[in-house]
């Protein structure tokens, strides 16, 4: 069962959260609860070419943020710094506005995260931990891949 409020966030509520222009389709880039860093890494090396078509809240992890957010200073063009919003952890209640405002979602694909992005219906790119116990996350992402909904 997914957490029902997950379902009743506002977009108006995370752009104020968040400082979203909302001028670009915005990605929402979850690390799960601890971050990941090689989506971190992955997410700075791209930055300046996304952040050019898209808005970005980035879930890099309570340990990571600080380290991420510098980073992120050091490589980013300036005239794009309104883009990139990097975050530490999101709670139920900045998770569901964060849900609402996203027009697309990429993820680690623990159970939990893929059944709340399927309840709030938004196209999603899922990346297993490749250490998770029995690779289960790789078989959710290939469960959920092969649903045609």
């Amino acid at each position: 069962p997914i957490r029902k409020e997950l379902l009743q966030g506002d977009a108006k509520i995370a752009g104020e959260m968040f400082n979203l222009t909302f001028t670009k389709p915005v990605f929402l880039i979850i690390g799960g609860s601890q971050g990941a860093e090689a989506i971190n890494d992955f997410v700075l090396r791209i930055l300046n070419t996304f952040l050019k078509d898209y808005e970005v809240i980035h879930v890099a992890g309570r340990e990571n943020v600080k380290q991420v957010a510098a980073e992120a200073q050091v490589v980013l063009d300036k005239d794009l710094n309104n883009y990139y919003h990097p975050i530490g952890f999101l709670d139920e209640e900045k998770l569901k506005h964060a849900y609402k405002a996203a027009d697309f979602i990429i993820s680690r694909s623990g159970s939990g995260s893929i059944f709340e992005i399927a309840a709030v219906g938004k196209p999603s790119v899922l990346i297993p931990l490749p250490t998770a116990a029995a690779n289960h996350q790789a078989k959710n992402s290939y469960i959920f891949a092969s649903r045609k909904t």
